[in-house]
């Protein structure tokens, strides 16, 4: 099931594949910085205390974070891929109920 999800094109199981690129391009980007804040409360959920302190000295050093991450959470992937199936699945419920009422 989440495999199906994750493969589906959400703007074209929107029906938006139509709308012109510029309004694409920012539905993407806002939906993107969505999906990227669930998946770091995601993450911080996941973390000890002590690795969220090390967390926030890593990010003081603009240091880049992924492969600590990916040390700390070995299914780092498996997380991602929840967060973005579970966000596209909320977005096509919502479609669903939306033109429904209409």
């Amino acid at each position: 099931m989440l495999d199906t999800i994750l493969k589906l094109n959400l703007l074209k199981e929107l029906g938006l594949e139509q709308a012109p690129p510029e309004a694409q391009g920012k539905l993407l980007l806002q939906m993107s910085d969505l999906v990227e804040k669930r998946f770091l409360l995601t993450l911080l959920s996941q973390l000890e205390e002590k690795d969220k302190q090390e967390l926030d000295q890593l990010l003081a050093q603009n240091a880049s974070v992924e492969n600590w991450l990916r040390t700390k959470l070995p299914d780092f992937d498996l997380l991602l891929a929840e967060v973005i199936g579970n966000f596209k699945q909320e977005m096509l419920d919502l479609n669903t109920a939306v033109t429904q009422k209409v």
